[in-house]
């Protein structure tokens, strides 16, 4: 299952930090003229706004870190699969190895 999600966060993870760099502007401060004459909403306008800056920020940290992550889980997986090739001909020369042994060990008792 997480092998089929991979694929899927490598090509969303720079869409994702490129949409986060687009949005955290269309989040600075517009004053409307309620804000103006209400300074309650105005405040809250404001809370409202830092805290959309602060989690499309935070979005953009975490898609560059997913990116780091899949490109060291990628590296990680390239190794292993190096390690297994190496084991799974490890695993032929000694098949092979012990299926001459046993040919020559039935030759040697027939013989």
């Amino acid at each position: 299952m997480a092998v089929q999600i991979v694929p899927l966060i490598k090509a969303l993870g720079p869409i994702v930090a490129a949409i986060a760099d687009s949005a955290i502007p269309a989040f600075t401060a517009h004053k409307s003229q309620a804000a103006k004459e209400d300074p309650v909403l105005a405040r809250q306008i404001k809370e409202l706004q830092d805290a959309s800056t602060a989690n499309a920020e935070e979005m953009k940290a975490l898609a560059e870190h997913l990116q780091v992550f899949i490109a060291t889980a990628d590296e990680a997986a390239a190794v292993v699969e190096r390690k297994i090739a190496t084991y799974r001909m490890l695993l032929f020369v000694s098949l092979g190895v012990a299926g001459i042994s046993l040919v020559l060990a039935i030759v040697a008792l027939a013989g």
